[in-house]
This record gives C-alpha cells, structure tokens and sequence, in this order.
C-alpha cells in the first residue's frame, strides 16, 4: 500500500495535465486531443481499480465499460451474421454446380441414349437383310445338309430379330428431372439420371446387384445418422426384374 499515494498523485497531476491540454484550440491539435481523451480514460481506469476514483470517475469508468462491451458484442454479432452469409453463399454455389453436374450428366444419358436406339434400329435392319438373303436362296438346288444348315440360319436370325423387336419395345427408363418430396417437414430434392437396356441376368448376378444396393443403402443410412438428416433411397431396376432396398 506504500506506493498508492504515488500513484495517487500520479493520476492527479494527469488530471491537471488533461485540464492544460483541453484548454488548446481543437483544430491542428484535434489529433492530440482524442490520444489524451484515451490516456484520460486510462488513468480513470486505474485510479478505480486503487479505490481512488471519484463518483463521476466510477460512473464514467462503468459507462465506457459497458460501451467497449457493447461494441464487442455488436462486432461478434456482425461477424457472426457475415459467416453465416458466407456459409449460405458457399450452399448456393455448391448446389449450382451439383446443377451442372447434374445437366452435364442428363447431356450424356440422352446422347447415349440415342447411340442404343440408333444400334437397335441398325440390328433390325441388318436381321431384315440377313432373313431377306436367306429367303432369296434356291431351295431346290440345296442337298440336305445346307437345307438344315440354312433352316438353322433362318432361325437364328428371326429370334434375333424378335430379340430386337422386344427390346426395342422396352423403354431404356430414361428419367432425367427434378421432383419435391416433403419428409418430416424437410424438402428433398431428388434427382433421378437412370438408362437401361435388356441384358440377360442370373441369379448370381441378382444377389450380386442386390448386395450393392444394401451396402449403398447402409452407407446412406449411416450419412443420415451422422447429419441428421433424413436419408435418400437408392432403386435398381435391371432387366424385367426390380430390386430395391428401402432406407429409413
């Protein structure tokens, strides 16, 4: 406590030192003036924290406290509302080039999708060709042998045809589009790209395609878990069969 009236006197001739300085004529000084308002208000801070202060000094001291806190919450609050701007301008552009990636990809489903009509269309035609040809051959000049061998031909070539014919028929479950669903109050927006085309599939290979959807299914799953979010359903259709699993 041996150093207290020091500093004490230190604060009063401070004071005194503010009194001179406020005297000078704002202007060319004004500079000067605002750094002595700070070293005013810092003197005020300590001669409270002593005991030393008078009432005008702790009721200054509590009012400049509070402004520094108010300020200090308004800037938290700013910087605050500027990351969450931030953050949904960074959603925005990411959801734009899930967008174009998405555009980018119902581009290529439909130019494959014309490449598997163009493919069918000339299988047709060359079958047409091929049974036009046979149909053409003397029959009567053939021995047994090539009789047999071009009955099998014949036939060969009108099941292709046939084959064609009811692929052709079968629609490649092009679906490239945009659709809302509401679940729980939460809007998902759901994409579905898909292409297909008859191909022969066993049973191996149906517990095969039908592990994969389980695992995409449980790794969906576990994602919703962790963001809380309710999870999507991922569908295969293959052949004339349907193969789902269903994610809650």
């Amino acid at each position: 406590m041996e150093g207290i009236p020091g500093k004490i006197k230190a604060v009063v001739e401070a004071k005194r030192h503010w009194r001179t300085a406020s005297q000078v004529k704002s202007g060319a000084l004004l500079g000067l003036t605002t750094e002595l308002k700070k070293v005013k208000e810092q003197f005020a801070l300590l001669a409270v924290a002593m005991g030393a202060g008078t009432v005008e000094e702790v009721a200054q001291v509590k009012k400049t406290i509070s402004a520094r806190k108010g300020r200090v919450e308004e800037e938290r609050r700013k910087e605050a509302e500027v990351k969450k701007i931030e953050a949904s301008k960074r959603a925005v552009e990411a959801e734009n080039r899930r967008e174009q990636a998405h555009l980018k990809e119902a581009e290529k489903v439909a130019a494959q999708r014309k490449l598997v009509r163009e493919s069918q269309r000339r299988a047709w035609e060359a079958c047409e060709e091929t049974l036009a040809g046979l149909a053409r051959k003397d029959k009567a000049a053939l021995g047994e042998d090539e009789l047999i061998e071009l009955g099998v031909k014949i036939k060969e070539a009108k099941a292709m045809k046939e084959r064609i014919e009811r692929e052709t028929k079968q629609p490649l479950e092009i679906k490239i589009g945009r659709s809302r669903q509401v679940v729980n109050g939460e809007i998902l927006k759901t994409i579905e790209v898909a292409m297909g085309h008859m191909q022969a599939i066993d049973s191996k290979e149906k517990v095969e395609l039908e592990t994969a959807v389980g695992k995409v299914n449980m790794l969906l799953r576990r994602t919703g878990v962790i963001l809380d979010h309710t999870v999507w359903v991922v569908m295969v259709r293959a052949g004339t069969g349907y193969f789902e699993d269903e994610s809650y």
